[in-house]
């Protein structure tokens, strides 16, 4: 159990999705329901393969009914675009790669740092289960004040000790959502049809 909050750099991989068809795209490819986003709010998402194994688990974030942006570990961001550009047939929706950093504050306080930041547009819930957090997100994003810096062998060892998987450790291509544990947080089973 971490007794104060800790701020972890992580480095992701993002997909920047822009046009007039994007939400129709997505809502089209994620198992999310896309649609009930408003600006700036986020969700948990798989991108599926069409015979419903796992592309990869990323997080969808609405910039605008045109734009969003999905970001993911790191390592499969190319992966994901590959992905969604074998459906994107006569659509008007431009696809980018960028990579960016990601804080993400894990611990017992992390809610109260969390209200700090609320306005600022550059707040991701995460959602841990049995662990007060959430990501800062954006070009701005830097580590609050109060927060311990943690390195990456330490979040790993927070993360695992939390049950919560990692795609390229845990989470591989080719399981189905149902061996993850994230169906929950990740899948809609109100939205309609979706690939994979």
């Amino acid at each position: 159990m971490l007794e104060t909050p800790h701020a972890y750099v992580l480095q992701r991989d993002n997909l920047r999705c822009v046009g007039p068809d994007s939400t129709e795209f997505l809502q089209g490819q994620l198992s999310q329901d896309i649609e009930s986003l408003t600006d700036l709010s986020s969700a948990w998402s798989f991108l599926l393969n069409p015979n419903g194994k796992l592309c990869a688990w990323l997080r969808v974030r609405r910039i605008s009914n045109e734009e969003y942006i999905l970001d993911m570990e790191q390592g499969f961001g190319r992966l994901a675009l590959d992905r969604l550009n074998r459906f994107k047939i006569r659509v008007k929706c431009d696809i980018e790669t960028t990579q960016s950093e990601i804080i993400r504050i894990l611990g017992e306080g992390a809610n109260e740092i969390k209200e700090s930041f609320v306005d600022s547009g550059s707040v991701a819930d995460l959602e841990w289960a049995s662990l007060e957090g959430f990501d800062l997100i954006g070009p701005t994003a830097t580590t609050p004040e109060g927060c311990t810096t943690g390195t990456g062998d330490q979040y790993d060892y927070v993360r695992i000790t939390h049950a919560v998987p990692k795609m390229g450790s845990e989470l591989t291509e080719g399981i189905i959502p149902a061996e993850t544990n994230l169906v929950p947080k990740g899948v809609s089973f109100t939205k309609g049809c979706y690939t994979g």
